[in-house]
């Protein structure tokens, strides 16, 4: 009779662990191509603050709360002055990671009204 449970233990588990392999997010098979179609767009006012963090150097922490922080992506590290006021306009990429983990990756399309490069 244990035989007959383990077995019974062994398929709802296999069951359960393919039912939940995608975490609640709903499979797509284009995917690749609408990439960053979704993507949440971002207006940022703040000061540029370095962090010591391992794989970050500095993040923008916005005026609005004082707290947030966004990691701009696709700026040359010269761009960014310590302590600097700047605003950027962007985006929050889908399929981006970073292994900064002090704030939201942005991916910077004007800073303070000049087009990132």
């Amino acid at each position: 009779m244990s035989k007959f449970l383990a077995a019974v233990f062994l398929i709802a588990a296999f069951g359960v662990i393919l039912n939940y392999q995608n975490c609640g997010q709903a499979i797509n098979p284009n995917n690749a191509s609408q990439s960053g179609s979704n993507s949440v767009p971002v207006n940022v006012t703040g000061t540029v603050t370095k962090i010591n963090l391992d794989g970050c150097n500095k993040v923008i922490v916005s005026d609005a709360d004082g707290t947030s922080k966004f990691v701009p992506m696709g700026l040359q590290d010269a761009q960014l002055v310590e302590g600097a006021k700047v605003t950027i306009t962007g985006h929050v990429p889908e399929d981006v990671v970073s292994s900064c983990m002090a704030g939201v990756i942005v991916k910077v399309d004007t800073l303070n009204g000049n087009p990132a490069n």
